[in-house]
């Protein structure tokens, strides 16, 4: 007798169902190669690959990332993480870039006899100049900001066999002078380092003034800790939920009211239960968020700042991390206001999801459904949002969201039908 899980199996028709349409599709291996390889790597007839200078960071470092994950001794994969990582925009982080670089080049020499002494050395040469400070002094000198961030991060990591701390401060320091906003928190915590503690919130000011997450940070922790100012909890929480909202996960970790708004906090009576006004003002875009999380989070659960699973099942739940609302407009009327807006979510299959199915196929269906989801984006939605004892909710999100389970459910029969006519052809019956 052949037992069957009714509800997984429908949620796996349903999520099979949304992927179908992209079963095929590039897996991240390819992926990796494609947006950020070099056309100069051996064995590369095809000269697949893209200038440093004109990587997508976004997509190549998701690809990579991935890439690395399905196989982590794989030197060639490595490299291209390197240069997505290393390439200038959103994703960019030199640091981490240098030692993917130089852990490249160790797997390649790990890998020499599988691959060859020609291909090992190529990869072991490449990655070695990556880590080279004379690769970039001439940029530096003229004034490149990349090239001075890499030089400082070199001379800073003992690894890298250049360590000079004099260097290392001398070149985040040009950088910071221009304006870049990683080297001004940088110079930030150097001088933190020495115990001056208002040159360091300069510093960090000018990154926040930047919208640099880290900025912000790092002046919320003085706020909380009473470095060089009076403790203020209040003020921590405020600057590290606007870090939380820049992509700091870890200043959403430090907020000890992350689910709610400034706003749901200030009206809150005992610190829980929210007394409503009897008017207030439409919700702003990080309101709309919550309750957009609030609503498909109850299938699921909050995972973070501004992410959540939605599934039936943890092993085989999307997790869904809210980029951004882009709020178009409200309208007030009967209980509380209709809104206009456009999500930008990234779909991911839970670390649960992940660990049950790997790289197999149905792991693979699921990974391409996640990418196509999030490539396609988010139409435009006009939902009801009302502020009520727990926070702003929208019971039409929350009717959407009751609906994607119902349709999961809803596919039970099909699913066991054609499970039973599949299995009965396979051990040698007519089937259906």
């Amino acid at each position: 007798m052949i037992f069957l899980d009714l509800p997984k199996i429908a949620m796996w028709s349903f999520l099979a169902g949304l992927a179908v349409g992209d079963a095929h599709a590039a897996d991240p291996v390819d992926e990796c190669r494609r947006l950020a390889g070099s056309i100069d790597e051996p064995n590369n007839k095809e000269r697949v690959g893209v200038d440093l200078p004109f990587i997508d960071t976004s997509a190549a470092t998701t690809a990579c990332d991935e890439a690395a994950r399905l196989d982590p001794q794989d030197h060639a994969s490595e490299f291209r993480r390197a240069r997505a990582y290393m390439a200038p925009g959103p994703k960019q982080d030199i640091r981490f870039a240098l030692y993917t670089f130089s852990n490249a080049g160790g797997l390649a020499r790990r890998n020499e006899g599988a691959i060859g002494k020609d291909v090992s050395d190529w990869y072991r040469q490449a990655a070695r100049k990556a880590v080279t400070p004379a690769s970039y002094e001439k940029a530096a000198k003229a004034g490149e900001v990349e090239a001075q961030l890499v030089l400082a991060f070199l001379h800073q990591e003992p690894r890298f066999g250049a360590l000079d701390q004099a260097k290392s401060e001398k070149w985040m320091k040009a950088a910071a002078e221009q304006g870049n906003s990683k080297a001004q928190w940088w110079m930030g915590q150097k001088a933190e380092a020495r115990g001056e503690f208002e040159k360091a919130r300069e510093w960090y000011q000018l990154a926040a003034d930047q919208n640099d997450p880290s900025g912000y940070f790092s002046i919320a922790m003085h706020h909380k800790l009473g470095k060089g100012v009076p403790e203020n909890r209040a003020e921590a929480d405020r600057l590290f939920e606007i870090a939380a909202e820049l992509g700091s996960k870890t200043a959403a970790e430090h907020l000890e009211t992350a689910t709610h708004s400034r706003r749901e906090r200030s009206l809150m009576a005992d610190g829980k239960t929210i007394v409503v006004p009897a008017d207030y003002t439409e919700p702003d875009e990080r309101e709309i968020g919550l309750a957009f999380m609030r609503a498909y989070a109850q299938y699921g659960k909050q995972t973070g700042f501004r992410s959540f699973t939605y599934g039936l099942f943890a092993d085989t739940a999307w997790e869904i991390e809210i980029n951004g609302m882009h709020k178009e407009g409200c309208v007030k009327g009967g209980q509380g206001y209709t809104c206009a807006f456009v999500a930008d979510l990234t779909y991911r299959r839970s670390s649960e999801m992940i660990s049950a199915l790997g790289n197999t196929l149905q792991g693979q269906i699921m990974s391409s459904a996640a990418d196509r989801m999030t490539r396609n984006g988010s139409k435009r939605q006009e939902e009801v949002f009302i502020l009520g004892s727990e926070g702003w909710y929208s019971p039409t999100l929350q009717m959407q969201a009751q609906k994607g389970m119902v349709a999961a459910m809803g596919t039970v029969a099909e699913a066991v039908g054609g499970t039973a006519c599949g299995l009965d052809e396979v051990s040698g019956g007519e089937g259906c």
